[in-house]
Parts: structure tokens; C-alpha cells; sequence
């Protein structure tokens, strides 16, 4: 058992039915020297959900931070869920992308307090599955490119997961993207749409995903940082990363992991 730093918060919640139970999926960014946590809200398996963002000049005090309410959310009816914050920077504007399962991943405008949502909700990718699996999309740019990250199929069942990790790219921030071999993320009608798989289940490594791609400008090397459940350890989970390499064409290739 993992032992809780002193430092967490508990979370509390009304228990009325339709309460959000969850908090997951943290994402942080800085801007202009603060910097910003953007947070899930949700009950587990619906769309009653919400992105929110807290703020601090000063990350190391607890007491520093503010924490801001709703940037986004979603309820019953909705054809998106609002969890798996991801914010990024493109064409001189913060965008935050979300979505899990429903209608697939969206990309809309933060504002300039970075609080709040505004303008067109942007469709980028849909499965078109009757299982939309689906979520935690992340967006990096590179070489004029735009390349959405998104993970797949079953989290959080230990050894029975079958999460795996995809990309696409576009030289757009709001798309089309597109996978490898030129099908849409987002295609029209019943197709079943594209996406390159660059990490799947490995020997003990089971159900890679939640992924996040981290540019190091100093020397130029992309990492994947994403979570898998180890075969060896009853499916305990872990926290990996691995380089990413870059095919001549400009498509990402997960590097082998030495446990070495």
C-alpha cells in the first residue's frame, strides 16, 4: 500500500444524487508565471461531469491556491463528457481538449484567464463505435504539426485492461486529423475511424494509456509519460516513460522500454 502524503486534501462532496464522486485526470500549465491545475470532476461511467482549474504564483503552498469552479461541464443529454482536461498553446490562444467516451474528443478556446471556455466547441475525433472508447486527449505541436494523442478501450480493470495509446495529426489546431495511413479520426456516418496505435499491452506491461507527451526544448527530445498495470504484481498500476523517436514522414514510434 502506497502511503498518502501529508500534503492531500481530502476532497468532500454533497451526496446527493448526480454529486460528482471523483476528482482525476490533473493537467498542469504555466502562463505569465502562474501556474494553473485543471482537475476532473465526475461520477464514474456518466457525462454529469466537470472540468475545473485552480491557480498559484507559489505551486509549494498549499494555501496559495485558488481554486476558480466550472471551466467546462456536461450532463445527461449532452453528446460529450467533460473530463480529461488537457490545455495547450497554438496559433497565439489557449485551447483546452476533453472528452471520454459519448461523441469522442472536443477542443474548444480558454479565455484569457485561462477560466473559462468560449467561442466553437470543435469536434476532433469520434470512433464511431457503439462503445465510444475514447478519452484523455493530448495535443503537441511539431514541425507544423499538430498531433492528438488519445488513449483507447478499457482503463482501470488491473490485468483485464485493453487501454492502448494513438495519434493523429492535422496542420490544424481544431483538424481534420488524420492517422498514418491518411483515414480521419472523425469520419462521417457509420465508418469506423482512423488512428495510429503506437503503444499497446507488452509482455507484463498491460494497458498502457492516460498518456502525456513532454518536449524537453533543451535538447529536443520528446517523452511519453503514461501508465500501465504490471502482469507480474496483480495488475498493480505504474507510471512509465519512454522516449518518443520520429519516423522520416514525421509520425512518433514509441521507443523500447529497458527495465535495465
Amino acid at each position: 500500500e502506497i502511503e498518502v502524503p501529508d500534503w492531500v486534501m481530502n476532497y468532500d462532496w454533497l451526496e446527493n444524487e448526480g454529486d460528482p464522486t471523483h476528482l482525476w485526470a490533473p493537467a498542469v500549465t504555466e502562463k505569465d508565471g502562474t501556474v494553473y491545475l485543471y482537475y476532473a470532476a465526475s461520477q464514474f461511467g456518466t457525462n454529469q461531469s466537470a472540468i475545473g482549474v485552480a491557480s498559484t504564483d507559489d505551486p509549494s503552498s498549499l494555501e496559495s491556491w485558488e481554486d476558480h469552479g466550472t471551466v467546462v461541464e456536461s450532463e445527461e443529454g449532452d453528446d460529450y463528457n467533460a473530463i480529461d482536461g488537457s490545455p495547450v498553446y497554438a496559433d497565439g490562444q489557449w485551447w483546452l481538449t476533453f472528452g471520454s467516451y459519448w461523441e469522442g474528443v472536443k477542443l474548444q478556446a480558454l479565455n484569457d484567464n485561462m477560466t473559462e471556455v468560449e467561442g466553437e466547441m470543435h469536434w476532433l475525433q469520434d470512433r464511431n463505435y457503439e462503445v465510444n472508447a475514447v478519452e484523455a486527449p493530448n495535443i503537441i505541436e511539431r514541425d507544423g504539426y499538430y498531433y492528438l494523442f488519445t488513449s483507447w478501450d478499457t482503463c482501470c480493470a488491473g490485468t483485464d485492461s485493453t487501454y492502448k495509446i494513438a495519434v493523429g495529426r492535422s496542420d490544424s489546431i481544431t483538424g481534420p486529423y488524420e492517422d498514418r495511413d491518411g483515414i480521419p479520426l472523425k469520419g462521417e456516418d457509420d465508418i469506423q475511424n482512423g488512428g495510429t496505435i503506437i503503444l499497446d499491452t507488452e509482455d507484463n506491461q498491460i494497458g498502457p494509456g492516460g498518456q502525456d507527451v513532454y518536449h524537453d526544448e533543451n535538447s529536443d527530445t520528446y517523452y511519453l509519460a503514461h501508465h500501465y498495470y504490471d502482469g507480474d504484481d496483480d495488475g498493480t498500476p505504474r507510471l512509465q516513460i519512454r522516449e518518443l523517436a520520429w519516423t522520416e514522414d514525421g509520425w512518433p514510434v514509441a521507443r523500447e522500454y529497458d527495465l535495465d
